[in-house]
């Protein structure tokens, strides 16, 4: 964000000292046009953003003190890879289990077949 901040300064001073040059632009030259509007568009625009970064780390803060954590020392991507890890791990076992009851469904199947068979074959 701070990249961020110092390249909009450094076009909004490369602005400002078009604007007061002596000579002025050629003609069809519409860089100072252009650029005013971006510096209007670009403030308005950056200026949420940051707004949103601040909600952002505000929220992300209050989440990590929920879960008994602390917000100093944990990023978002260690905080939200305990989720995935966790989400990853509990997909795994409901494979894990689905299988069990598939593998458990054909040995009854099999058990049942046999029991018949033995029974055919007492006749």
């Amino acid at each position: 964000m701070l990249i961020l901040c110092i390249n909009f300064d450094v076009i909004f001073q490369e602005l400002e000292y078009q604007k007061n040059q002596a000579v002025p632009p050629k003609k069809g030259d519409k860089f100072i046009q252009v650029m005013s509007d971006f510096k209007t568009i670009a403030s308005v625009s950056f200026s949420r953003l940051e707004d949103q970064l601040a909600q952002a780390k505000e929220k992300f803060a209050k989440s990590v003190k929920l879960f008994g954590e602390d917000a100093q020392k944990s990023t978002p991507e260690e905080f939200f890879g305990i989720f995935n890890e966790f989400l990853q791990s509990f997909s795994e076992a409901k494979v894990d289990i689905e299988n069990f009851r598939k593998q458990r469904e054909a040995e009854e199947k099999r058990a049942r077949i046999e029991a018949e068979v033995c029974v055919l074959c007492q006749l």
